[in-house]
């Protein structure tokens, strides 16, 4: 089914609805014509439901301007760190400290600031916290 034809059945679902509430109390006019609009609603719908419109974003137009994944993260730099320590919050959360806070931005902005050598040595020691405490 068309455009033009779901659109016509949709008018006609709003019309026979128009005539449901302009019947008032008489029932055996209302149910009738409410039956005939939720049925013509049901036929303008189902195929527009129906429809196959493939994936949402072709597999090759996928962002890339996020790396994924913790060395990918390391070699990103700002945003790469920002995701390991945020990440490395959410496994302490979901492991040995569920009560462990949000951390603060001007704290993440620190940990990210750190030279290479200190933020790894931050990173291992993390993974070595969570890993003792599970």
């Amino acid at each position: 089914m068309r455009f033009p034809e779901s659109a016509a059945l949709g008018a006609a679902a709003l019309v026979l609805a128009g005539l449901a509430v302009l019947a008032g109390p008489d029932y055996g006019l209302v149910v009738p014509f409410a039956a005939a609009a939720v049925a013509a609603a049901a036929v303008a719908l189902v195929p527009i439901l129906l429809e196959d419109r493939g994936p949402l974003r072709p597999a090759d137009e996928r962002p890339r301007d996020r790396p994924r994944g913790i060395r990918a993260w390391l070699r990103s730099g700002t945003v790469g760190r920002e995701e390991i320590v945020l990440l490395l919050d959410r496994l302490d959360r979901s492991g040995p400290r569920p009560d462990l806070p949000s951390r603060p931005p001007l704290e993440v902005a620190r940990l990210v600031a750190l030279p290479d050598d200190d933020f790894r040595a931050y990173v291992a020691r993390r993974m070595d916290e969570i890993e003792a405490g599970s």
